[in-house]
């Protein structure tokens, strides 16, 4: 008798799957008192394992983890004077070390290694401080969990890790996936805003963070902000807090942070450690500290001090690279990405442009009410029209508004309306979203549907990850699209490989009909097809038990084969419908025929014609037909 290599656990197993009566006597199933669970072992791939083993091999061979060997801290190496009144005392006194600051944002006495003939830059020559020049990098020495204090719960620490500003987005995935074990994201939520604290309206502020919660928890998103305990960022722990799940692996907020912005950051330094990090900052301190309801951090260092702007380019590198990850293993279709506006200054205007300009344009959904940017974009939204400018009173009334707001002279307010009205050269994928109206959406909805793009077979696939079956009916299958032939049917596939219950009703309601959907050819792909996540069948096991052999790698299970197998479980009680002599003839004389089409050397035109024929004769025969042939 083959040994079969799976484990039953009665406290996990789900009460909705208990053992039929007919099959508790026998001797490969437990129990009904225990219901019951089967747990395939499951082996990494060949690609994983190799994976695995170099890292161990890296491991072994430097005694340095992963993370080590792979990610990188940058620090200054050169000082180059901050002020144009060079200090030109040599050697620098000990009372200069702490008032000259270089252009990284560290004193003198700051920089661990210095060269001294770098001090002093000679009379007349003006060099620009940059990363690539100006700083080295050595193994990353901050790496590990941080516990929250001024919480007891568990869910109050995160994982971090220091690394340099040119850090590959593959090897950030890599280590958020495997080293972190996140969640494959199904939807990527970018969230830009204010960075300093700013009012939010009640009533604006409980629809932003419920609905951001709830479109990133029903739909498996991943959360982008700058990490810190200020601003908009704050808004977000905040919404993680109220409305949040306890389950640590579904929470996903990463703060994409820069290293030398952050408060006590030196608290922080420590090689696969648990920090103890205090959230309440300095209020005369220009740092900011870590929000404690992120639970990821990657703190982005670009060699400076108190500076900001180093993380922007790795955080649009790291979006682009998961922007070309499929959403599930059973879809082609790409991880969608969306921005998601609050507040914010100038910069954000900038930000937004750079989103809807590119290719294709990343949607943007902008919270209408919450001030600055975000009010600007949804006026000016309201204001324009495509291949229609704003008349002259309105333009002068928006530069008074814009210099009111930002706080600037009329020459900035230029540049800044020029940035507004480049923006809606993009407007249609701009969502302006206002919570005080009354036939608004949730937000949620706001969010995944503003995220949603490309024909509506696509629209389709991408909810059906989600497992938003209310979005798709409304937003997909309700606007009557002429769907291509085949199309919805292919969905229901999907749904039912994928586990979406609501979908495959929902489909059932479309139009897709069951009786006409179960062919032989669709039947045999559904017992082929391994559990997500599973590289080992249990029906394998048990047809090598009915058929007491074991089965080639690349066996294909067969309608027989299901009949043979309900043959074996019952006992030999029952004579399965696909075991009958008429089912076995039609079943293998269209197999036999479109295996000879296959392999007979025919004129191309008829054996391409014949082959095709076959193929829809089985791709089309219902299993019920065959067996009429009784």
């Amino acid at each position: 008798m083959t040994q079969h290599r799976f484990r039953i656990t009665s406290a996990q197993a789900p009460a909705e799957c208990p053992v039929p009566s007919e099959l508790q006597s026998h001797a490969h199933y437990p129990s009904a008192r225990a219901r019951w669970e089967l747990r395939a072992r499951v082996p990494w791939s060949r690609e994983e394992m190799s994976e695995r083993a170099r890292t161990h091999t890296v491991k072994m061979e430097s005694g340095k983890s992963w993370i080590q060997t792979t990610f990188y801290k940058r620090e200054c190496v050169k000082f180059l004077a901050a002020s144009r009144d060079h200090h030109r005392c040599f050697p620098v006194c000990h009372v200069c070390q702490n008032l000259v600051r270089c252009c990284c944002g560290r004193l003198i006495g700051e920089h661990s290694e210095l060269d001294s003939s770098s001090w002093l830059r000679p009379s007349g020559e003006e060099e620009v401080w940059c990363v690539v020049q100006h700083t080295k990098t050595s193994p990353t020495d901050a790496f590990g969990s941080i516990d929250f204090q001024g919480s007891n719960k568990c869910y109050c620490r995160a994982k971090y890790v220091r690394l340099s500003c040119d850090a590959k987005p593959e090897e950030l995935c890599h280590l958020m996936l495997r080293e972190w074990n996140m969640a494959q994201p199904k939807l990527l939520i970018s969230v830009h805003g204010g960075t300093d604290n700013f009012p939010l309206p009640p009533r604006v502020g409980q629809v932003f963070s419920k609905g951001l919660i709830r479109a990133a928890e029903t739909a498996g998103a991943w959360i982008f902000t700058d990490g810190f305990n200020t601003g908009v960022s704050m808004y977000v722990g905040d919404a993680v807090k109220a409305y949040g799940t306890y389950e640590r692996r579904r929470r996903t907020v990463i703060g994409i942070t820069p290293w030398g912005l952050i408060e006590n950051h030196t608290d922080l330094i420590g090689r696969d450690v648990l920090r103890h990090y205090q959230t309440l900052g300095n209020p005369l301190s220009k740092r900011s500290s870590l929000n404690g309801m992120h639970s990821h951090f990657l703190l982005v260092d670009d060699g400076t001090l108190g500076k900001s702007g180093g993380q922007q380019e790795l955080r649009r590198k790291l979006e682009r690279h998961i922007q070309r990850q499929r959403i599930h293993p059973r879809l082609v279709q790409r991880v969608p990405l969306v921005c998601v506006v609050v507040e914010g200054g100038p910069a954000v205007l900038s930000t937004v442009l750079d989103y809807v300009s590119r290719s294709p344009p990343v949607p943007v959904i902008v919270f209408e009410g919450t001030g600055r940017a975000a009010d600007l974009l949804s006026l000016i939204h309201k204001q324009t029209a495509e291949d229609r400018e704003l008349d002259v009173n309105i333009k002068e009334d928006f530069l008074q508004r814009i210099e009111n707001v930002f706080g600037v002279a009329r020459t900035k307010a230029y540049q800044f309306f020029t940035l507004l009205k480049h923006c809606m050269e993009h407007r249609d994928v701009i969502t302006i979203f206002d919570s005080e109206s009354e036939d608004h959406l949730e937000a949620d909805v706001a969010i995944l549907t503003a995220s949603l793009r490309g024909t509506p077979a696509e629209k389709l696939s991408i909810t059906l990850a989600w497992d938003r079956a209310d979005i798709a009916q409304q937003h997909v299958l309700g606007y009557g699209h002429d769907w291509k032939v085949g199309a919805l049917e292919h969905a229901m596939l999907n749904a039912l490989l994928m586990d979406r219950v609501s979908f495959v009703k929902l489909l059932i309601e479309n139009g897709v009909t069951m009786k006409h959907f179960l062919t032989v050819s669709r039947l045999e792909e559904l017992y082929n097809m391994q559990h997500q996540g599973s590289s080992d069948h249990f029906l394998r096991h048990i047809i090598e038990d009915a058929k007491k052999c074991r089965l080639p790698g690349r066996y294909k299970i067969t309608l027989i084969d299901i009949g043979m197998v309900i043959e074996y479980l019952i006992g030999g009680a029952y004579q399965s419908t696909y075991r009958s002599k008429s089912f076995k003839a039609v079943y293998n004389r269209i197999h036999s025929e479109l295996k000879a089409v296959r392999s007979f050397q025919h004129p191309e035109g008829l054996a391409k014609s014949q082959l095709s024929q076959m193929n829809h004769s089985l791709n089309s025969t219902e299993p019920h037909i065959l067996t009429d042939a009784r």
